[in-house]
């Protein structure tokens, strides 16, 4: 997907089912005024990549690593962002997972998403939310003891793109160009928790019930009509609706395959009746995600053992700016956020 248009699959509530608050790989509602990639794929069932492609570890660290780095490039805000990141790309040595690639070309539909600790006297609704889509905001309940995350963003595209330089273009999407959302400043980078999802293993299903809660995605498509009269006579118009759930979502939310769809039905921007009529002329899609999480901290241990197995004598406390120039070409350079260079820049960027 294009970095300036969003698009999540994920917790966008339906009128219908109940919905918990859960944060989600995907959060926004795919309708037909949406962008081309995420709304309307060029068919109804993508062509799809290898079913053997999974996410690693690897490809979520370079996430973190891809984010703190624009981050300490200057204001995330600023139109510049994305030709700055694409000639900062374009410098960089091959990342790290796409050596574990059985082709270095592959691509695949993708989605990154972020989500940012909750503080546990916080209310249930992300601050940073934008005021309009406050329904949109969810959290990962499960037991106290347990960190809560909620949703700060989650862009991706249904069409397949290449793993080689999507990973890190759409990690600074979800996190800076998420309308529903105001862009992640690094004081908030501490608190994140990145996830990728490759969607895999692309099926056409025989009706919009044929799939398997927990297990499968889905993409629906479908037209209605629409009829106006004029000076006497009558005008048909047709209008296409099309959204997306990742394959947690429905478990996530307690729904059954109907409540999905029908909380789908609504996502896509459609408000008319969703009776068995309509049902049976939506065109159902269903795919699986590898997915793969890391926190922060997780992050940091990674970072930690990269320059452990490059420097074990030097300590990274005590010459951290210098070990960022001499570890030319490994991922995380310059990506520290504890220390004096973090503050500087937490204070330079802003968050609109």
């Amino acid at each position: 997907m294009s970095p300036q248009s969003p698009s999540s699959p994920r917790n966008t509530p339906a009128p219908s089912p109940s919905r918990a608050t859960t944060p989600a790989s995907s959060t926004s509602s795919t309708s037909s005024s949406a962008k081309k990639e995420t709304a309307h794929p060029s068919s109804s069932s993508p062509p799809p990549p290898s079913s053997e492609l999974e996410a690693t570890d690897a490809m979520c660290y370079h996430c973190f690593v891809t984010l703190s780095q624009e981050l300490q490039q200057g204001d995330s805000s600023s139109n510049n962002s994305k030709s700055s990141w694409r000639a900062f790309r374009n410098k960089r040595p091959i990342p790290e997972y796409v050596k574990a690639l059985s082709d270095p070309s592959i691509e695949c539909p993708l989605f990154i998403t972020w989500d940012k600790l909750r503080p546990k006297a916080s209310s249930l609704f992300p601050s940073n939310l934008l005021l309009r889509n406050n329904n949109n905001a969810s959290a990962t309940e499960t037991t106290p003891a347990t960190p809560i995350y909620e949703l700060r963003g989650c862009i991706g595209s249904l069409t397949p793109k290449p793993l080689l330089t999507s990973i890190g273009d759409y990690a600074l999407n979800s996190a800076l160009r998420d309308r529903r959302f105001h862009p992640v400043t690094a004081s908030e980078v501490p608190q994140l928790r990145v996830a990728v999802s490759l969607l895999v293993k692309y099926e056409v299903c025989d009706h919009c019930l044929d799939w398997h809660v927990g297990k499968h995605g889905i993409l629906i498509r479908f037209t209605t009509t629409i009829t106006t009269a004029s000076s006497g006579s009558s005008n048909n118009s047709s209008k296409t609706y099309s959204a997306t759930y990742l394959p947690e979502v429905a478990s996530e939310q307690g729904w059954d395959q109907r409540q999905a769809v029908t909380a789908l039905v609504r996502k896509s921007g459609y408000s008319g009746k969703v009776d068995q009529k309509l049902l049976d002329t939506i065109d159902c899609t269903r795919y699986q995600s590898s997915k793969r999480r890391m926190t922060y901290d997780e992050f940091v241990n990674t970072r930690k053992r990269k320059r452990q197995q490059l420097t074990p004598s030097t300590s990274a406390s005590s010459s951290f700016h210098q070990q960022d120039v001499e570890e030319e070409g490994e991922e995380g350079d310059n990506d520290d956020f504890s220390g004096p260079a973090f503050r500087r820049v937490a204070f330079s960027t802003t968050s609109s």
